[in-house]
């Protein structure tokens, strides 16, 4: 007695086809696993990409823009007796200074809580910074010292 279910009953034709149905439903398969794996990897570097590769760069930003504000304080501190050197470098100051809150604050928002907490302390000690750094540059301005290192002296608490 043959088994219930025996390809010997079915013609070469049907065996032809149902071989050939049954290699297409596992190309489809195997299709849709890669398209399934192609979508999860693009979903991680969309995710990384808007996450971590956002806030490096942004860091990095960041990180410039405090490099130029001591660079160009630095700047006024040596030309602390060119009036036209103050008034070249004083706008460069501040906009350095703009850049670095503005990184700051996007750094802020980040979706990390421990990078927004640091960002948030970035801002306050920035503040602290332009707020002790303000009246010694002004002061500097209208010719209050007499030494660049007086002038460096008078920077150190806002540093």
């Amino acid at each position: 007695m043959p088994p219930l279910f025996s390809l010997r009953r079915f013609s070469i034709r049907t065996r032809m086809i149902g071989a050939i149905g049954m290699v297409l439903a596992l190309l489809l398969m195997l299709g849709g696993t890669g398209l399934l794996g192609i979508r999860q990897v693009d979903a991680i570097g969309a995710g990384f990409v808007a996450g971590t590769h956002a806030d490096t760069l942004t860091l990095a930003r960041l990180r410039t823009a405090i490099g130029d504000v001591r660079r160009f304080e630095k700047d006024l501190l040596i030309n602390y007796h060119s009036e036209s050197q103050q008034k070249a470098y004083r706008p460069k100051w501040d906009a350095a200074l703009a850049a670095t809150r503005d990184a700051a604050k996007a750094l802020a928002a980040s979706h990390d809580p421990a990078e927004a907490a640091a960002a948030r302390r970035i801002g306050e000690l920035l503040e602290q910074y332009a707020a002790g750094a303000v009246p010694v540059l002004r002061q500097i301005e209208v010719g209050g010292f007499n030494f660049a290192p007086v002038a460096n002296q008078a920077m150190n608490p806002a540093k």
